[in-house]
């Protein structure tokens, strides 16, 4: 009996976690904080897109007042967002329904929808502007879609939580960094790694080892494209989640890597 209430116990929680929470309403209380992620402004300078994940909309600001232009509605828990390359067009990432919206920049509507993988979070449009490449969190990989089609035609392989993508400077190469570590032996080190991309032929042509990483999030490139620098969690000496009390768990660091450094190297910055 102690066996069947146990796992009764366990479906219950199960089917609760499988499943993800409805779509908050936009009551007062809910729309008092919006949860503003991501954001990008337009190539004239005037306007400012801010992806706001609790209320599922993206907000266009006025750069000069500051005042609220539009709301537009998107799909559920959007993350990511980019401009095409004349910016007239606006690629939004919805995590939980696995979409990317597309939205016209002049009429500020949405006007269109794109299949990704599983969880989509990092998005980026190619140097030539033809090709959309966006970072699957649930899925571990990269979808290529084909921007004339709006389909997707193919997914490269990524690390554990794909989520963060670069463009270098000259439009050759994408860096792409993930949230979670390989699945490694207990108690040993995590490993993470930022996987590059030749966008020429579309195919992972690199997997820079980040050795003792939890996780890597935003990426970056120095405009010469010489170097490169990644925000990271590294764990201190594994000690147990149950001592956080006693002392910080992870520390927050920089990996810097590029044609300018041999390999990589990790800056602590705390």
């Amino acid at each position: 009996m102690k066996w069947a209430a146990s796992a009764f116990v366990f479906a219950i929680v199960l089917g609760f976690s499988l499943h993800r929470p409805p779509v908050l309403a936009a009551t007062p209380d809910t729309l008092r904080y919006l949860s503003p992620g991501e954001l990008v402004i337009s190539a004239d300078g005037w306007r400012l897109y801010v992806v706001c994940e609790r209320s599922d909309e993206v907000l266009v600001l006025d750069t000069t007042s500051g005042a609220v232009l539009k709301r537009v509605s998107v799909g559920h828990l959007p993350r990511g967002i980019a401009l095409s390359r004349d910016g007239s067009l606006i690629y939004v990432t919805n995590s939980w329904i696995d979409t990317v919206s597309v939205i016209d920049a002049e009429k500020l509507e949405v006007a269109g929808s794109i299949a990704t993988g599983f969880e989509p979070t990092g998005v980026l449009v190619d140097h030539e502007g033809k090709t959309l490449y966006v970072a699957n969190r649930l899925s571990n990989d990269i979808s290529v879609i084909d921007l004339a089609t709006r389909k997707e035609t193919k997914r490269l392989a990524g690390g554990r939580g794909a989520s963060y993508l670069a463009l270098s400077p000259d439009g050759s190469l994408i860096y792409c960094t993930h949230v979670y570590p390989k699945l490694n032996a207990f108690r040993s080190p995590p490993e993470s790694e930022i996987t590059v991309i030749d966008t020429r032929i579309q195919q992972v042509i690199e997997r820079k080892p980040l050795h003792n990483v939890a996780g890597v999030f935003h990426v970056a490139l120095s405009t010469d494209g010489g170097i490169g620098v990644a925000a990271q969690l590294r764990p201190k000496n594994l000690i147990p989640l149950a001592h956080v009390e006693h002392g910080w768990a992870f520390g927050n660091s920089l990996t810097l890597f590029g044609k300018d450094i041999p390999g990589s190297v990790q800056a602590p910055l705390d």
